[in-house]
């Protein structure tokens, strides 16, 4: 009896943790079944160009206070990607462009923490989450032409959406 209550709850845990991905849970303590990730090279062995820039990337770096495989590389990001890349399915993997921009932000805010944020962008970022601009929106994961990864030079890329005429509220967006 006491071997199936163990076996029962061993097998609850596996499952919670075969199935988390980012944004399903924002802290350390989520067990994860580290068989289930394969590493950033197993990644570039398909998505090589991506793969190969990504080093040059700050996302390359995982924070101190983020260990184990459920916060490296490519996986921090996408999940799991043993199944991915055993079947090569893209339904068994994270895929941001199915994403609305709401769970986007909130994979990125796992690592991203602005609520201790006490630069001018803080007031900017919220400001777009409760328009339901996310992070992707302005920001490349992978690769971008400016600093904080900005998809765009910020001028541009503020003008992609707010017209610079509107003289009353510049921060309204355009029509």
């Amino acid at each position: 009896m006491i071997h199936t209550i163990i076996l029962v709850f061993v097998s609850a845990i596996l499952a919670v943790a075969q199935q988390r991905g980012p944004g399903k849970s924002g802290d350390d303590q989520t067990p994860v079944d580290p068989t289930q990730y394969v590493g950033t090279e197993t990644c570039k062995g398909c998505h090589e160009e991506t793969g190969t820039s990504f080093a040059k990337n700050p996302h390359a770096r995982t924070q101190a206070k983020h260990q184990g495989p459920q916060w490296q590389g490519c996986e921090a990001c996408h999940g799991p990607g043993k199944s991915h890349a055993e079947a090569g399915d893209p339904a068994n993997i994270i895929r941001f462009e199915q994403l609305s921009p709401a769970e986007i932000s909130k994979t990125c805010l796992r690592c991203h923490d602005l609520s201790a944020d006490k630069s001018p962008g803080r007031l900017l970022h919220s400001q777009h989450a409760s328009n339901d601009v996310g992070c992707l929106e302005c920001h490349s994961q992978h690769s971008s032409v400016g600093p904080h990864l900005l998809k765009l030079e910020q001028a541009e890329l503020c003008a992609s959406c707010h017209s610079s005429r509107r003289k009353s509220n510049p921060a309204s967006p355009r029509k």
